[in-house]
């Protein structure tokens, strides 16, 4: 029995995955996005000092379509960490407001899934 594997072009379209690619279509495309988060989603929100943070966990029927990077009709500043050829941080901030929120995403099997939002707004 010989064991069939994908075409070599398929196969390398998966493993390599270009994260701003995929990215530029994830805050664009509404159905590509829903398909690209981990759900339940992890939504942390994170307190004043003296306050509990406290964790949500959104199921995927209850998340509305992710505007990224627009508030209110207001651009804010968006700044890409990679943490590792796998995981990539993206800040989003609202310059002078105390707006600011981290989108967390890994690469697994060849593709990018958004997997946890913390919200450190004031």
């Amino acid at each position: 029995m010989q064991i069939q594997h994908p075409p070599p072009k398929l196969r390398k379209k998966n493993a390599d995955e270009n994260f701003d690619a995929f990215f530029s279509r994830f805050k664009t495309d509404s159905v590509f996005q829903k398909s690209r988060i981990r759900f339940p989603l992890k939504i942390k929100l994170t307190a004043g000092e003296g306050d509990i943070d406290s964790t949500n966990l959104i199921p995927a029927g209850s998340l509305p379509y992710i505007n990224l990077f627009t508030v209110k009709g207001i651009k804010g500043i968006v700044k890409k960490t990679v943490l590792s050829p796998a995981k990539v941080d993206v800040r989003f901030q609202l310059q002078d407001t105390g707006f600011e929120e981290n989108f967390t995403f890994v690469k697994k099997n060849g593709q990018w899934n958004l997997i946890l939002i913390v919200d450190n707004s004031d």
